[in-house]
């Protein structure tokens, strides 16, 4: 996403600080600087401190659906589709989780689960279109991506 969208380092990546450290490691690893929200009752991104925390530098949000919830993303999907930002989508807890009628990841740029940090860092860095590829439905073409 990195590489495709023209993105520099030292931009941002808006995420949560409650998520296992891998998801904020690899924002790092890609050279963009994690920028945390807070969350709300569900323990996921809370949308109105994401709009709180965006700027100019701004490229991205990685929504973490902790506990398999998913929260407010339905609201966080708009926030990023009027702001012109990426959605990432962390479902590493998320197996089987569904938004209206439809598996969680449908509305994401991109989405991941159980991938090791340097697997994401390379999907900031790398990967094709958008809607290109969801990991949560299609791991085999992202992998083959990937290497």
């Amino acid at each position: 996403m990195k590489k495709k969208h023209g993105w520099n380092d030292g931009d941002e990546v808006i995420s949560a600080s409650l998520t296992f450290v891998s998801t904020n490691h690899a924002i790092r690893y890609a050279k963009l600087e994690p920028v945390f929200a807070d969350v709300d009752q569900y323990l996921c991104l809370d949308p109105q401190s994401i709009l709180q925390k965006i700027t100019p530098k701004t490229r991205a949000v990685v929504f973490v659906g902790l506990g398999g919830n998913s929260g407010q993303l339905e609201e966080v999907s708009k926030i990023c589709k009027e702001r012109g930002l990426a959605l990432v989508l962390d479902a590493a807890h998320m197996a089987g989780t569904r938004v209206n009628q439809k598996h969680v990841g449908h509305n994401a740029d991109v989405s991941f689960s159980e991938l090791r940090t340097q697997d994401v860092s390379l999907l900031l860095l790398s990967l094709g279109s958008e809607h290109e590829v969801n990991l949560y439905t299609q791991p085999i073409h992202f992998l083959s991506r990937l290497f």
